[in-house]
């Protein structure tokens, strides 16, 4: 059986995710190896809008490359943010100070931007501290209610305590 000559530009699919290999003819320009001609091949692929590209000497190369970033796009696994160092350090910190509160960071930047909609040029620390200010008899009520079911739910196991 004859060998398969491969066509160019040749596409790799996974998924949605296409991912293209072009081959080049390359001549070199340097005085020493003036006329001398190589292959390249550029692995072309997109990350949200952005097209990107990686060229190889090695057409294997190429081929494993384009197989692991379709499958990468094709999973979801590609970094479409770049971060800055500042935006990293920015992104960082939020996640630790949500850490204790147990808010995931996309329902805190939800839940913000709302607030932030409702309340235009207020901050949310004051519409918290006039809302406390306005329902603490409410919360005092809700407290003293789930401090109260803990108690009698303790009790039974007080009193079997006891008999011992």
């Amino acid at each position: 059986m004859a060998n398969k000559r491969l066509k160019f530009p040749h596409t790799f699919k996974r998924g949605s995710a296409q991912v293209k290999i072009y081959r080049y003819k390359r001549v070199r320009k340097k005085a020493q190896s003036r006329g001398t001609s190589y292959e390249e091949f550029s692995v072309a692929f997109y990350i949200g809008t952005k097209r990107k590209k990686e060229n190889f000497s090695d057409f294997k190369k190429a081929i494993l490359f384009a197989e692991m970033k379709a499958a990468e796009i094709s999973r979801g696994e590609v970094d479409n943010a770049k971060f800055l160092g500042s935006d990293r350090l920015a992104c960082g910190k939020a996640l630790e100070t949500l850490k204790p509160a147990k808010v995931d960071l996309n329902i805190a930047i939800e839940e913000y931007a709302l607030a932030k909609r409702i309340l235009g040029d207020y901050s949310i620390a004051e519409a918290s501290r006039y809302f406390i200010r306005h329902h603490s008899e409410e919360i005092s009520l809700r407290l003293l209610h789930t401090y109260l079911e803990k108690l009698f739910k303790r009790k039974p196991k007080l009193a079997s305590a006891k008999s011992i």
